[in-house]
């Protein structure tokens, strides 16, 4: 009886001994894949952190584990390196993984390793080799195999836009989408509604695009931090398209940003692209340069880091077919010899393509830059040039109206005081009034025909500018004495007070013109019997000549034509009728331009003007 019981007491020892390992087993296998997802969460955040988790996992895992344990700590590791831009190491563990999966049979585990291959060589720009591994990772239809499908279509689509063969692109991200929303691939479905607004700005469709990107960051699972700047970036192109600058480059910014964290120099370089162009379109040439010197500093890194990648990529290549030329040592060491003399001469060949392809692509990166260049200047050479016949056919029109208009009424005036005097039916007292006036009419519409001529000449082809020290004084003087029968036409009276000897810097043909076109306004614009006082200021660096009426002053709408720079103003007639062209007071300031000096206006409305001229010294 006490042997029997002993017997079961060990039995029951033995088995909860054998259960307790079993559980051990168990709780260690749940540890390593904890540990996996662990690393999976940091994918895109914290690559040190990532292969730390795994380094644990690998250190946990005993040869009485299940091998896929194994396979999918090295398949893990592999993706880390592969996110990271570490192709080389990628494709080690891609392979190595594969390995194992086909050796225990599993589907799953060899479709994604096939898959994680096929980006390894889009990562390289190899998209018809990359094609080829997603195809073989789609033939089997399981159910898991489905699962895995939503990736692959997806990896299709990208391979297929970087190709240009958008069609091909969309049909792929469509199916996708569609298995991920079917399965629950939130990831997946992210970066596919992601690449749908990506697919739509490369066909210019950028409604749809927009779409898709807001789709995605309204979406109800948050997005990592990868698709969030990706879409930022998007987005940024959008509104950049739409001309909403400041929302445009608020986007830029983020996803630069967000960049930084990941961190992505190639997001960097294409958001600095981005802001390059914003600043472009509005018309900030600096900060355009600014950012497009940033854009290149990031480009250059990116473009030395592929550069670096496909380098390792190919000793990597080389050595693994040194690798399994060793395994065939024993039984071919000649022809292993010439082997490898035939790889590396191909890959110094292959070296030197690579090579001559950069520089050449370097030539034509240079002609093109050339081209666009002169492409520019062209295109800024014919925008200069339609400017000019605008403002050729702007002249053209208004010298047509002031003909046609303008001018009309004083030459009929003309023309009917002289039929008054030919049908002698006027007094001699009436022959000499209406002589005065024809020969007043006549100086206005000579004033007006000069007026014109010169306004004429400074829009068509420029005015000659000989400026020199002269003395406005005498000038002035002489103007006054020219507008003496203006004067008395009207009775009025010029004050000419505290006039200077001082010398000022100005064409003296230009000078007289100011001068007349100043005086001949306030006569125009004064009441007869009135008065208009000249005077002059000395001031640090210049003289400022003072015209001032008691008339009816500017008008509000004059005002606001002369302060806007319009190429005319309207014409308004004096206190007598006296006619103009509206170009009077534009010549003025165009000529004190010219003269590096300025026109000023102290105007109230039916109580008279002030006309400031002010030159340099």
């Amino acid at each position: 009886m006490k042997k029997t019981y002993f017997f079961y007491v060990v039995i029951m020892l033995f088995i909860s001994g054998l259960l307790n390992l079993y559980s051990q087993k168990n709780a260690q296998q749940d540890s390593i894949s904890k540990l996996i997802e662990l690393s999976r969460s940091k994918l895109y955040e914290d690559k040190v952190a990532a292969i730390k988790y795994l380094d644990i996992a690998e250190s946990l895992y005993l040869e009485k584990f299940d091998k896929k344990i194994y396979a999918d700590i090295i398949y893990a590791r592999a993706t880390v390196f592969y996110v990271s831009a570490d192709y080389h190491l990628a494709l080690e563990n891609f392979l190595e993984g594969l390995e194992i999966y086909q050796e225990i049979k599993d589907q799953v585990g060899i479709s994604k390793s096939l898959t994680g291959i096929g980006l390894v060589e889009m990562g390289l720009e190899n998209y018809e080799v990359a094609i080829y591994y997603f195809n073989k990772a789609i033939v089997n239809k399981s159910e898991k195999q489905e699962y895995m499908n939503a990736a692959n279509f997806f990896n299709k689509g990208i391979a297929f836009m970087d190709l240009n063969v958008l069609d091909s692109s969309e049909h792929y991200l469509r199916k996708s989408l569609k298995l991920a929303i079917k399965n629950k691939r939130v990831e997946t479905e992210h970066m596919a509604i992601n690449r749908f607004g990506q697919l739509n700005l490369q066909k210019g469709e950028i409604d749809s695009a927009f779409y898709y990107f807001q789709k995605l960051l309204n979406h109800p699972v948050e997005i990592n931090t990868w698709e969030r700047t990706f879409a930022y970036r998007g987005l940024a192109l959008y509104y950049l398209e739409k001309n909403k600058y400041d929302i445009a480059n608020k986007y830029a910014n983020d996803a630069i940003v967000l960049a930084k964290k990941i961190p992505s120099k190639w997001e960097i370089y294409m958001s600095y692209e981005v802001l390059s162009k914003i600043a472009h379109n509005q018309n900030n040439a600096v900060l355009a340069y600014e950012y497009l010197k940033l854009h290149n500093v990031y480009k250059d890194s990116v473009v030395g880091e592929n550069v670096a990648r496909k380098v390792k990529y190919l000793q990597f290549l080389k050595k693994e077919s040194e690798y399994n030329k060793l395994n065939l040592e024993k039984t071919a060491i000649q022809k292993q010899l010439r082997d490898n003399k035939i790889i590396v001469v191909l890959l110094v060949l292959f070296v030197g393509f690579f090579v001559v392809v950069i520089y050449f692509l370097s030539i034509q990166a240079q002609i093109k830059s050339k081209f666009n260049r002169e492409l520019g200047e062209k295109n800024d050479s014919i925008t200069l040039q339609n400017e000019n016949l605008e403002k050729l056919n702007t002249t053209k029109t208004k010298l047509l109206s002031i003909l046609s208009h303008d001018m009309k009424s004083p030459l009929a005036s003309i023309e009917q005081v002289l039929s008054m005097y030919q049908q002698e039916v006027l007094s001699k007292l009436e022959k000499e009034e209406l002589l005065q006036k024809l020969q007043i009419q006549v100086g206005y519409t000579l004033e007006m025909l000069n007026n014109m001529v010169i306004w004429a000449q400074s829009q068509l082809e420029g005015l000659k500018t000989e400026r020199i020290l002269l003395n406005p004084h005498l000038t002035l003087t002489n103007v006054i004495q020219n507008a003496h029968l203006s004067l008395e036409l009207k009775n009025i009276t010029v004050d000419y007070i505290n006039y200077l000897e001082q010398e000022v810097w100005c064409d003296p043909n230009h000078l007289k013109i100011i001068f007349q076109n100043v005086l001949s306004n306030s006569i125009k614009f004064s009441y007869p019997n009135s008065k208009i006082t000249i005077h002059m200021e000395d001031f640090a660096s210049e003289v400022k000549i003072y015209f001032t009426d008691n008339g009816i002053g500017l008008s509000k709408e004059l005002m606001a034509e002369l302060n806007d720079k319009k190429e005319s103003v309207i014409a308004n007639a004096g206190t007598s009728n006296e006619m103009g062209t509206g170009i009077g007071l534009l010549l003025i300031k165009n000529l004190l331009k010219l003269n590096q000096g300025r026109l000023e206006i102290k105007n109230k409305h039916n109580k008279g003007a002030v006309f400031i001229i002010v030159l340099k010294k």
